[in-house]
């Protein structure tokens, strides 16, 4: 049934996606040009980024795991897929991830070597584990057809793991974001005495290969689930800017700067934002402020560096200016459910 479910739900997505099927027939639309945008924001690329090892915290578990090490590549793995960033080399940055450590033990300092990424992305392992549930086989009799039947012993095994992702400006090694994270990965098999399991504590030499593999699936389930949260904070980052407006029979289309070499994909919504001026009264003083005014989605025609977008609501589209930006939407992605037998665990 949730087969069946999830299977409908990306066809009504997929069919909802807008799409372009005769281009040529769009006629070019005058558009205002924004006043308050300069030619070096647009000339910005998308940020580079770091990805250092994960603190293990004197978790044994987590160093005979090398579940730090694990965590990094898998969030390589997540911001590399997206687009969204320029990866450099964690072993070029030793330095760095020194210099955090002394921060969050100083509470203060800045990063002194070479700058030449924007932001740095680390994080803490607080918990990594490993547990187990025997279940004794139980024989039930069935009064309607006066039968035995019989469930055999079952071994339950469950690896679970908390922390936190955590993303640093640099140089000043400010934290602009802290993300939390928790996983679980757990099996269950016909029960087969081949350890003790009747010791108060998991002796960390008994743990095998496919133990290990579980604590870091649990680790990299963390991630999975907060994967959307991460790639929206890295597409915040990266804009895409308004180039040009076409429309056809009411319907009005805008060409963005990022297309298939961004991950661009048909279908993804975008937020849309302008700039404007804001007078304080009391000072005097003037600022510009990014002000989100709407959303779009990524219609079927898309390029190598460029896309057009689609965009419903008139009293926005009226607002549109030439070097406005987008940014792209990530949604949650969906997961398993570990609840319940978390729950028959205990």
């Amino acid at each position: 049934m949730l087969k069946k479910l999830l299977i409908v739900l990306c066809l009504v997505t997929v069919s909802c996606a807008p799409k372009i099927s005769n281009f040529a027939a769009y006629k070019k639309q005058p558009i205002l040009k924004s006043k308050l945008v300069t030619k070096k924001e647009i000339g910005k690329t998308k940020p580079s980024v770091v990805v250092l090892d994960f603190n293990n915290r004197d978790n044994e578990i987590a160093k005979s795991t090398k579940l730090g090490n694990s965590l990094a590549i898998t969030t390589e793995n997540i911001l590399s897929e997206s687009k969204l960033v320029k990866l450099a080399d964690r072993n070029a940055y030793k330095k760095l991830a020194n210099e955090i450590a002394l921060v969050e033990m100083n509470e203060t300092g800045a990063y002194k070597g070479p700058i030449s990424v924007d932001y740095a992305i680390s994080g803490d392992i607080a918990t990594a584990g490993f547990d187990h549930k025997f279940v004794a086989a139980r024989v039930s009799y069935n009064p309607s057809t006066k039968s035995f039947s019989r469930v055999p012993a079952k071994n339950k095994y469950i690896a679970s793991f908390s922390g936190n992702l955590k993303i640093y400006k640099i140089p000043s090694l400010d934290i602009i974001e802290v993300v939390p994270l928790e996983g679980m990965e757990y099996k269950i098999e016909d029960a087969v005495v081949h350890r003790s399991w009747f010791k108060s504590e998991i002796d960390t030499s008994t743990i095998t290969k496919e133990d290990n593999d579980m604590i870091r699936k649990a680790a990299a389930d963390s991630l999975d689930v907060q994967r959307h949260v991460l790639k929206n904070i890295f597409s915040s980052l990266r804009r895409g800017y308004i180039l040009e407006r076409k429309a056809r029979g009411g319907k009005n289309i805008f060409k963005i700067s990022l297309g298939k070499t961004s991950g661009v994909k048909h279908g993804q919504k975008v937020k849309i934002f302008t700039k404007v001026k804001n007078k304080n009264e009391l000072t005097g003083e003037i600022s510009v402020e990014e002000v989100e005014i709407g959303r779009g989605v990524v219609t079927n025609v898309i390029h190598s560096r460029n896309a057009w977008i689609l965009v419903k609501d008139k009293d926005v589209i009226e607002q549109i200016k030439l070097g406005d930006y987008v940014t792209v939407i990530f949604k949650k992605k969906l997961s398993r459910h570990v609840k319940s037998f978390s729950n028959n665990f205990k």
